[in-house]
């Protein structure tokens, strides 16, 4: 039932998603189209034509810059909205007269949340280095060619390298997680306007929470690593995966959480 949910989940939402990551891509195309455009086109300096149209461009690369973090930022946005039309709103009880269990269900939630943000921020970096070719044009352009020097990597550095990888991946679980959350006490605690209830608790919690479960990430981590006879390197490795599991706790926290508040504060089965 599980894989009938998730299914049914990126049915619900890949249209929105793909939409969102195709307006991101062109802006950032235009984004680098218009700051090639301020580089190689030539214009008369003194004329007034040539600062408005300058000044145009270079609004219009601002603009689509920021249009181009849609492909990040948009997927957490999505799916919140998904969660809460699915799992917390008036209408939720048609969600739950299937024959699957409340884990399930936020399980699956879970799931396609997490695989779209993870898009999202591979789309970003994407958009990312497309809109960096202006820069990189004319850094090629000003700057002599240098020797490229080669890099070694050692052990320590490619266990750093992966603890940051798994890192990021617990903190996107974690953030979606809280935001899940943070609809579903909204749903709890008001009768009305339950959606804003949690949005405004989501971006409580996101400031405090998250605050807090790094400190405590980087506090505790620094505590066990320092009691280890290790090199720095190594240390610094150590205390990376510590914080990626303390990260990974909340999460867990976050879900368990949840789902006995599902179960028995909205009285879903």
């Amino acid at each position: 039932m599980l894989r009938k949910l998730i299914a049914y989940d990126f049915r619900c939402t890949w249209k929105m998603m793909v939409t969102l990551f195709l307006t991101s891509f062109v802006a950032a195309i235009l984004s680098a189209v218009c700051g090639i455009m301020q580089q190689y086109i030539p214009f008369d300096a003194e004329s007034v034509m040539y600062t408005l149209a300058y000044a145009g461009l270079m609004m219009g690369q601002v603009f689509l810059f920021m249009l181009s973090y849609l492909g990040a930022l948009g997927t957490i946005l999505i799916s919140g909205i998904h969660y809460y039309k699915k799992i917390v709103s008036d209408e939720a009880y048609l969600t739950f007269t299937l024959p699957a269990t409340v884990g399930q269900h936020l399980t699956a939630k879970l799931v396609t949340g997490f695989v779209w943000t993870l898009t999202g921020i591979v789309v970003f970096l994407i958009n990312l280095i497309i809109i960096s070719i202006p820069s990189a044009l004319l850094i090629s352009d000003t700057v002599p060619d240098t020797e490229v020097v080669s890099v070694t990597l050692q052990a320590a550095d490619v266990t750093m390298i992966i603890g940051v990888v798994v890192l990021i991946l617990a903190l996107l679980a974690t953030e979606l997680l809280l935001a899940y959350l943070a609809l579903t006490i909204g749903g709890v605690i008001a009768n009305k306007y339950k959606a804003l209830v949690g949005i405004g608790l989501y971006w409580v919690g996101n400031s405090v929470v998250s605050g807090m479960m790094m400190f405590a990430a980087i506090i505790v981590s620094a505590i066990f690593a320092s009691l280890l006879p290790l090199s720095v390197d190594w240390t610094i490795a150590v205390v990376i995966w510590l914080c990626a599991a303390v990260v990974g706790g909340f999460g867990v926290l976050y879900y368990f959480f949840n789902r006995k508040l599902l179960t028995n504060k909205l009285n879903l089965p």
